[in-house]
């Protein structure tokens, strides 16, 4: 038996990855991931503290509030971002002329 496989342009699906990738979304995306990834532990445990978690019963009440934690992780991780981070990068750029 004979398997048939689809055949895909590759001009096509290079074009199709290369306006995917190139969104601007994921460009935001990419500068806020290790901020988020900084902030997200901080916020859990201040969520850990609420009592609708702490009168929990079941994982399913658990795992709501994981869209939340998210959210909140982005949000911080955007102030972080607009307040710090991008401020000092200004400022190191000014500082130190590139040497190009």
């Amino acid at each position: 038996m004979q398997t048939i496989h689809p055949t895909y342009s590759t001009n096509e699906t290079k074009l199709v990855y290369f306006s995917f990738s190139q969104h601007w979304s994921w460009s935001v995306l990419a500068r806020l991931t290790y901020n988020v990834y900084l902030l997200h532990m901080p916020i859990i445990f201040g969520f850990n503290h609420l009592p609708f978690l702490q009168t929990a019963t079941s994982a399913f009440e658990l795992m709501l509030v994981i869209p939340l934690v998210s959210i909140c992780s982005f949000i911080a991780a955007f102030l972080f971002f607009i307040f710090f981070e991008s401020p000092i990068s200004r400022l190191v750029n000014y500082a130190i002329p590139s040497m190009a």
